[in-house]
């Protein structure tokens, strides 16, 4: 029969002590179904909805992610040099990035064959840029470019249009006594639409 440091049998153990064994367990195995659910199980059930919605991409993996993929462009892209005088370096250092590469590069021909026969042209690059961003959002997310895809950004923007008017017309009870110009306003508004 083993003893024990306080001369107790094993066998002998007081249920209340069984039951401060398990509530304290219970944290740590709460702990560990966290930690399995945001490392293992969320990224799958994402990666399963999103291949349901027709999104196609490289299917999870724990811990390595990517990288294989990644050293394997990587050291294709520098096996291979580069042309003598040319300064296309984007490819070569980053070689996961085609898209945005092939976006970039289409917007600088367009500001190119819109040079005039000066040789000047005063371009903005506000709404270029508004478009660049969308046409590499849309070409890694959907595999079209802006144009194809502007359907979906068209109502994107209509939505946060509706959500701002939303917010604005929310009413909180006494906002109106804000102390300043908007909230005048609102009142000054208000009192003319009864």
């Amino acid at each position: 029969m083993a003893a024990t440091v306080d001369g107790a049998s094993p066998s002998s153990l007081h249920p209340w002590n069984l039951l401060l064994y398990a509530l304290g367990a219970l944290p740590a195995l709460w702990c560990a179904w966290q930690a399995l659910d945001r490392v293992w199980l969320r990224p799958r059930r994402l990666g399963r909805a999103l291949r349901a919605q027709g999104l196609r991409g490289t299917d999870y993996r724990f811990l390595s992610g990517d990288m294989k993929e990644f050293v394997r462009l990587l050291g294709a892209a520098a096996s291979s040099p580069m042309p003598p005088m040319s300064h296309d370096v984007a490819l070569a250092s980053a070689p996961v990035r085609p898209r945005c590469h092939q976006a970039a590069r289409e917007l600088i021909c367009r500001w190119q064959n819109s040079v005039g026969a000066d040789g000047v042209q005063e371009i903005d690059v506000w709404p270029a840029f508004q478009n660049l961003t969308g046409d590499v959002i849309s070409r890694s997310a959907f595999g079209s470019s802006f144009s194809e895809g502007r359907r979906i950004f068209r109502l994107q923007s209509e939505q946060a249009e509706n959500v701002v008017k939303m917010a604005r017309a929310m009413y909180f009870p006494g906002f109106c006594l804000q102390s300043s110009i908007e909230g005048r306003k609102q009142t000054h508004e208000r009192s003319q639409s009864f």
